[in-house]
């Protein structure tokens, strides 16, 4: 019994780090919120999370079959589902299910969605991190894309939620760097030029602090109320940062925009979110 425990352990990590679920939680969260920001709670909103959720696991899954330089160096094995090939079963159910819950939404959406997974699926196949800083810029772009659906979705213009939207930005280039922070030694080997194999690990680890400082001069700054519960987060992200923490440094920055879009919830139970 504990043999078998053991294995079905195994396998329900190796299926955890394969879809890794806490990136789709942080990409449907931002998208959600930017709903939130002008519209009140709707079945929608349902549909775009999940939609989101599965169409992260898309993306994210396919790239495994395309970083096996990078994690045989990193992780020292290949994920079981990318070994034995049965990823490529989870990589289309999953695209399945997001086209389900996108097509419930309006047309507008859908194309958004469709730009999004393309250049998500175009991020693999060219490899876009092999050329510096432009991987970091293209995810943090099509993160705040995913916001910009939200906004739309909840009917807002792109000026009305303007320092929102560069604020996401910042989020996503942060989370961008501190990953390949993480990968940093995988990465140098196989001589990808991420911001810290070019800069050093240090500078990009400054880098990164200085970033998120700037996020939380612009919220503070501008009153941004939607996103001011979020320098909780933003601030254990910088300790964990000078800890050289980077596994809960990447774990607080994902977390602090699902914190964030608990507590819009909450506050749309009473009222709209005040822009």
């Amino acid at each position: 019994m504990s043999v078998l425990r053991g294995g079905e352990t195994h396998y329900t990590r190796e299926f955890i780090g394969f879809i890794k679920p806490e990136i789709g939680i942080f990409l449907g969260s931002v998208t959600a919120l930017g709903y939130l920001l002008s519209s009140p709670l709707k079945k929608d909103l349902i549909y775009l999370l999940l939609g989101v959720f599965f169409a992260s696991i898309t993306v994210y899954s396919f790239n495994h079959f395309k970083d096996k330089k990078e994690d045989l160096i990193n992780k020292k094995k290949l994920n079981y589902f990318v070994k034995s090939g049965t990823g490529y079963y989870i990589v289309l159910f999953s695209l399945f299910l997001s086209i389900v819950f996108i097509l419930s939404l309006s047309s507008r959406i859908f194309w958004i969605y469709l730009v999004c997974m393309v250049g998500g699926i175009l991020y693999s196949l060219i490899r876009i991190k092999r050329f510096f800083i432009l991987k970091n810029l293209y995810t943090a772009f099509f993160m705040t894309l995913g916001f910009v659906m939200g906004t739309v979705l909840g009917g807002s213009t792109i000026s009305e939620v303007f320092y929102y939207v560069f604020t996401i930005f910042l989020i996503g280039l942060c989370v961008s760097i501190v990953g390949d922070l993480r990968d940093y030694l995988g990465d140098k080997l196989a001589n990808v030029r991420t911001v810290p194999v070019v800069l050093g690990y240090e500078k990009a680890r400054k880098m990164v602090c200085m970033l998120l400082i700037f996020f939380s001069v612009i919220v503070v700054g501008f009153n941004l109320k939607a996103f001011l519960p979020s320098i909780l987060f933003i601030s254990a992200s910088i300790f964990f940062l000078l800890k050289n923490d980077i596994k809960k440094t990447r774990l607080s920055l994902l977390f602090s925009i699902a914190f964030l879009l608990g507590i819009n919830i909450l506050i749309q139970k009473q009222s709209y979110v005040v822009i």
